[in-house]
Protein backbone atom coordinates (compact mmCIF):
# COMPACT_ATOMS: atom_id res chain seq x y z
CA UNK A 1 0.00 0.00 0.00
CA UNK A 2 1.22 3.40 -0.81
CA UNK A 3 0.94 6.21 1.77
CA UNK A 4 0.65 9.66 0.03
CA UNK A 5 1.61 12.49 2.76
CA UNK A 6 -0.13 16.07 1.44
CA UNK A 7 2.39 19.32 0.81
CA UNK A 8 0.86 22.25 2.66
CA UNK A 9 -0.08 25.29 0.84
CA UNK A 10 3.43 26.14 -0.71
CA UNK A 11 2.32 29.69 -1.00
CA UNK A 12 4.20 31.20 2.20
CA UNK A 13 7.68 29.79 -0.07
CA UNK A 14 6.93 32.11 -2.75
CA UNK A 15 9.65 34.82 -1.25
CA UNK A 16 11.94 32.02 -1.94
CA UNK A 17 14.52 33.00 -4.69
CA UNK A 18 15.86 30.11 -5.36
CA UNK A 19 13.67 26.96 -7.37
CA UNK A 20 11.25 25.64 -4.95
CA UNK A 21 10.43 21.78 -6.49
CA UNK A 22 8.03 19.12 -5.99
CA UNK A 23 8.29 15.54 -7.60
CA UNK A 24 8.15 15.31 -11.08
CA UNK A 25 9.32 19.47 -11.37
CA UNK A 26 12.03 19.72 -13.98
CA UNK A 27 15.52 19.51 -11.64
CA UNK A 28 13.72 17.83 -8.94
CA UNK A 29 16.02 14.34 -9.14
CA UNK A 30 19.33 16.27 -9.81
CA UNK A 31 18.49 18.32 -6.70
CA UNK A 32 17.74 16.06 -4.13
CA UNK A 33 20.72 13.10 -5.35
CA UNK A 34 23.42 13.24 -3.43
CA UNK A 35 26.86 11.87 -3.91
CA UNK A 36 25.89 8.71 -1.54
CA UNK A 37 23.26 6.98 -4.21
CA UNK A 38 22.01 4.33 -1.68
CA UNK A 39 20.61 7.11 0.41
CA UNK A 40 17.65 7.57 -1.60
CA UNK A 41 16.13 11.42 -0.87
CA UNK A 42 11.94 11.62 -1.67
CA UNK A 43 11.32 15.00 -0.04
CA UNK A 44 7.70 16.47 -0.59
CA UNK A 45 9.70 19.61 -1.58
CA UNK A 46 13.03 20.90 -1.86
CA UNK A 47 14.10 24.80 -1.43
CA UNK A 48 17.13 25.13 -3.83
CA UNK A 49 18.42 28.30 -1.34
CA UNK A 50 20.42 30.80 -3.26
CA UNK A 51 21.19 32.26 0.32
CA UNK A 52 20.49 32.86 4.16
CA UNK A 53 17.36 34.38 3.75
CA UNK A 54 15.69 31.63 1.41
CA UNK A 55 16.75 29.25 4.69
CA UNK A 56 15.35 31.33 7.47
CA UNK A 57 12.20 31.97 4.81
CA UNK A 58 11.78 27.81 4.43
CA UNK A 59 12.30 27.04 8.15
CA UNK A 60 9.67 29.24 8.73
CA UNK A 61 7.27 27.72 6.54
CA UNK A 62 8.04 24.16 7.81
CA UNK A 63 8.13 25.82 11.49
CA UNK A 64 4.52 26.62 10.57
CA UNK A 65 2.97 23.81 8.77
CA UNK A 66 4.65 20.90 11.15
CA UNK A 67 6.90 19.77 7.99
CA UNK A 68 10.08 17.76 8.63
CA UNK A 69 12.97 19.25 7.69
CA UNK A 70 16.50 17.82 6.29
CA UNK A 71 19.33 19.66 4.89
CA UNK A 72 22.27 19.15 1.92
CA UNK A 73 24.70 20.83 0.16
CA UNK A 74 26.74 18.26 -2.37
CA UNK A 75 25.35 15.40 -0.87
CA UNK A 76 28.46 13.37 0.49
CA UNK A 77 27.33 13.53 3.87
CA UNK A 78 23.65 12.00 3.08
CA UNK A 79 24.02 8.80 4.77
CA UNK A 80 20.23 8.45 5.83
CA UNK A 81 17.32 8.55 3.12
CA UNK A 82 14.67 11.48 3.29
CA UNK A 83 11.17 10.69 2.90
CA UNK A 84 8.68 13.56 2.49
CA UNK A 85 8.93 16.93 4.45
CA UNK A 86 11.18 19.80 3.04
CA UNK A 87 14.72 19.24 1.89
CA UNK A 88 16.94 22.59 1.98
CA UNK A 89 19.75 22.31 -0.76
CA UNK A 90 22.32 24.59 -0.14
CA UNK A 91 24.39 23.81 -3.06
CA UNK A 92 23.98 27.27 -4.68
CA UNK A 93 25.52 29.16 -1.79
CA UNK A 94 29.11 28.58 -2.64
CA UNK A 95 30.37 32.19 -1.69
CA UNK A 96 33.83 32.11 0.06
CA UNK A 97 35.68 35.02 1.30
CA UNK A 98 38.97 35.04 2.68
CA UNK A 99 41.09 37.48 5.26
CA UNK A 100 44.80 36.80 4.50
CA UNK A 101 46.11 38.96 7.73
CA UNK A 102 43.79 36.59 9.80
CA UNK A 103 44.56 33.42 7.57
CA UNK A 104 40.75 32.67 8.00
CA UNK A 105 38.08 31.73 5.24
CA UNK A 106 34.35 32.66 6.22
CA UNK A 107 32.51 29.99 3.62
CA UNK A 108 28.65 29.90 2.55
CA UNK A 109 26.97 26.58 3.22
CA UNK A 110 27.45 25.11 0.11
CA UNK A 111 30.62 25.92 -1.13
CA UNK A 112 33.21 23.06 -1.87
CA UNK A 113 36.56 22.57 -0.67
CA UNK A 114 38.04 23.93 -4.40
CA UNK A 115 36.37 27.09 -4.00
CA UNK A 116 37.97 27.41 -0.55
CA UNK A 117 41.15 26.46 -2.36
CA UNK A 118 40.71 28.83 -5.34
CA UNK A 119 40.04 31.86 -2.91
CA UNK A 120 42.63 30.96 -0.64
CA UNK A 121 45.68 30.50 -3.07
CA UNK A 122 46.27 34.13 -4.04
CA UNK A 123 47.22 34.93 -0.48
CA UNK A 124 49.36 32.27 0.07
CA UNK A 125 47.07 30.02 1.71
CA UNK A 126 45.74 26.54 1.74
CA UNK A 127 43.01 24.63 3.72
CA UNK A 128 42.89 21.16 5.15
CA UNK A 129 40.87 19.18 3.03
CA UNK A 130 40.44 15.80 2.36
CA UNK A 131 41.25 14.31 -1.45
CA UNK A 132 38.36 15.27 -2.98
CA UNK A 133 38.16 19.16 -3.76
CA UNK A 134 34.21 18.38 -4.77
CA UNK A 135 33.31 17.49 -1.11
CA UNK A 136 31.64 20.63 1.02
CA UNK A 137 33.65 22.63 3.26
CA UNK A 138 31.41 22.75 5.99
CA UNK A 139 30.35 19.11 6.04
CA UNK A 140 34.03 18.11 6.44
Amino acid sequence: MTTTHPTPDLFALSEIRGPVLRPGDEGYAEEVTGFNLSALRTPDVVVAATGADDVVNALRWASATGTPVAAQATGHGANFPVDHGLLISTARMRAVEVDPGRRTATVAAGAKWGDVLAAAAPHGLATLNGTSTDAGATGY
